[in-house]
């Protein structure tokens, strides 16, 4: 019987991750659901046991508020944390806006995904080393953002086999539904890249490629208003400019680029790229009011599942699909694995941690190989030099390379304000 932790069991992939063990047919298992907040787990515990019991499942269920015990003999453990609750979240957020950066989520790349990556990092080693004294065969499974730092720092100090995963090659796929008015789950993307920051080299429908088909659909004037929804405006400049589409939508997209200064005041782009932060509230440089109060929603969204007003869902995410072709021994193609790069990708840093199109079966979990045009891995190698500094950094507890990871960053206004949001980030969080 597998046996699979959740670490951070209270947060909000839990119920869909639950929805996934159905989903999969690993009904009998073990799930340890770990959180250091234990009130939430408590309240995870009886949401996860009633749907159980509903079901007639043979899911065993523990819960832990030790790390150590909660590793002890895990086949998996999926890392879903959110380090510092409400304190983090103003500070990733509030300090780069504070110094003069422009960012719209802050939770993987600029000044706010590297204060991200300080804050997360030290918790993130802490579970990989206590998986590796405890369960030394274990697969680390991350969901954490920022993904790529995290992921490689993990592994540079740890060794751990870790996997990194996010569904947002999903948005690549959408967008292509509704523009072309096609099956979503029939489209098979290829992408590669770094996680937030992949670029698409094919959109596959009947085996045949549609970029020629999404790229006229881009420029059909009788499409705005789709392109405007996901949103995708900064999404089709970068098309026409690099010939293949970024993956994602602009919320992500435009935060790896030192135009989102400019993209921001555009009468058209910048109001919606606004709206599509669900962080900032840009006229006062601070966190949104609803942003603080999403706990009280996770609670009460909690409350219906355990009061039978809401049915769970399965997620979009891969692990259980991970976990399933290796216990089972059979063969699955994934759209999106972070793996270390190990020229998965030319030209990109060895041990930094990239995504692509992955294999997975009972003896081995690797990536495809992508070849992407010059530019694109030139817009790459920036960032992934970038985090491969961070991470480096962290492990070594060297603030110069943390720095200089910093100004690397295309959102930095400057080597001075780098400095200032290092210096005050130690300051806030270092006491």
């Amino acid at each position: 019987m597998v046996s699979v932790a959740i670490v951070g069991a209270g947060s909000h992939f839990t119920m869909g991750l639950l929805g996934d063990f159905f989903r999969v047919g690993l009904e009998d298992s073990n799930l340890i659901l770990m959180d250091i907040n234990e009130t939430r787990l408590k309240a995870v515990y009886t949401a996860v046991k009633n749907i159980v019991e509903k079901r007639k499942f043979n899911l065993k269920i523990k819960t832990y508020t030790d790390l150590e015990q909660a590793m002890e003999e895990v086949d998996y453990a999926i890392t879903t944390i959110r380090t510092g609750g409400i304190k983090a979240l103003k500070t990733y957020v509030e300090l780069p806006l504070k110094h003069g950066t422009i960012h719209l989520v802050g939770d993987t790349t600029g000044p706010g995904g590297v204060l991200k990556a300080l804050i997360e990092a030290p918790a993130m080693i802490k579970i990989a080393e206590t998986l590796r004294d405890q369960s030394p065969n274990a697969i680390l499974l991350n969901f954490t953002n920022p993904m790529t730092p995290l992921c490689t720092a993990i592994q540079m100090a740890t060794k751990v086999k870790t996997i990194g995963l996010c569904h947002g090659v999903n948005h690549i796929v959408n967008l292509t539904s509704k523009l072309l008015n096609i099956d979503p789950e029939k489209i098979q993307p290829i992408a590669a890249g770094i996680n937030h920051f992949t670029w698409t080299t094919g959109i596959y429908y009947n085996k045949q490629n549609l970029l020629q088909q999404l790229y006229k659909e881009l420029n059909n004037p009788e499409k705005i208003e789709i392109i405007k929804q996901h949103p995708y405006l900064i999404g089709k400049q970068l098309f026409k400019t690099f010939k293949i589409p970024p993956t994602l939508n602009d919320r992500h997209t435009s935060e790896f680029f030192h135009q989102l200064y400019t993209w921001i005041k555009d009468p058209e782009i910048g109001p919606i790229l606004k709206k599509s932060s669900g962080y900032i509230d840009f006229k006062n440089k601070s966190l949104l009011q609803s942003a603080e109060t999403r706990d009280k929603e996770w609670y009460t969204y909690i409350r219906e599942i355990i009061d039978g007003k809401k049915e769970i869902r399965p997620s979009r995410e891969y692990a259980l699909d991970i976990i399933s072709a290796i216990e089972k021994n059979e063969t699955t193609f994934l759209p999106a694995l972070n793996l270390p790069n190990r020229g998965l990708i030319k030209d990109l840093p060895e041990e930094v941690f990239i995504e692509t199109p992955g294999i997975v079966s009972n003896s081995s979990i690797h990536g495809i190989k992508v070849d992407l045009p010059k530019p694109i891995l030139a817009l790459l190698n920036l960032h992934a030099t970038k985090y491969t500094l961070l991470a480096r950094g962290i492990i070594e507890n060297d603030k110069t390379l943390i720095e200089e990871a910093l100004n690397l960053d295309p959102l930095t206004p400057s080597p001075l304000h780098a400095h200032r949001i290092i210096e005050e980030y130690i300051n806030i969080w270092k006491k």
